[in-house]
């Protein structure tokens, strides 16, 4: 939305904005009343190197969730994109542990009309490099909430970015267990430093 509003000058910032904060506030409360829709990142292991200085952390719950929980071995993939007026884009993902190491980033370029169709490609590379490797047990994570609340059907579907959820939607269901989490922007800062280096 701030994208939007400082590129595109749109004048549905503040309406929009308030509803997505409204929609989050009352998927956490639903995820904290219903024990079973909950999914607990490992916080009590070592922070990943991109959110040591947060010291107030709480758990991300999943807004797209296949199977009952994930399994041990899980990765977790973080994702971002790097958009310009001009249309061009750039991505970037990296892999973590389960203790929070990352062992592997992947970045790409191409052109999107928005910002919100940019980070649906950063997505489906991220998950699509994910599934290629062999991996089948994964928590994606995104700091662009409305594109999570769209895979989950929770938002109104953009038009500009239907044919990839509706690819990536197809994508997930190869996995044997996967979570899809909105994260802050703090968490995500070395998907988006790869993103923008991509870009030079």
């Amino acid at each position: 939305m701030r994208n939007d509003f400082s590129f595109a000058r749109s004048e549905t910032f503040l309406p929009d904005s308030l509803r997505l904060i409204s929609t989050e506030a009352n998927i956490n409360i639903d995820a904290m009343s219903d024990r079973r829709r909950t999914f607990h990142s490992p916080v009590d292991t070592p922070l990943p190197e991109d959110s040591s200085d947060v010291t107030n952390i709480r758990n991300f719950y999943p807004l797209f969730l296949i199977g009952e929980r994930l399994c041990p071995d899980y990765i977790r993939i973080k994702c971002d994109a790097s958009w310009s007026p001009t249309y061009k884009a750039t991505v970037g993902w990296l892999f973590q542990d389960s203790s929070g190491s990352s062992f592997h980033t992947g970045s790409s370029k191409f052109w999107a009309k928005t910002p919100l169709q940019a980070e649906a490609m950063a997505l489906k590379c991220a998950i699509s490099d994910a599934f290629s490797r062999g991996y089948r047990h994964i928590n994606a994570n995104s700091d662009y909430l409305n594109l999570v609340l769209q895979v989950c059907n929770s938002a109104a579907l953009d038009h500009a970015v239907k044919a990839i959820l509706l690819s990536l939607q197809h994508l997930v269901l190869s996995f044997h267990c996967m979570s899809l989490s909105h994260c802050p922007r703090t968490f995500n800062r070395i998907a988006h430093s790869i993103a923008r280096l991509a870009m030079d």
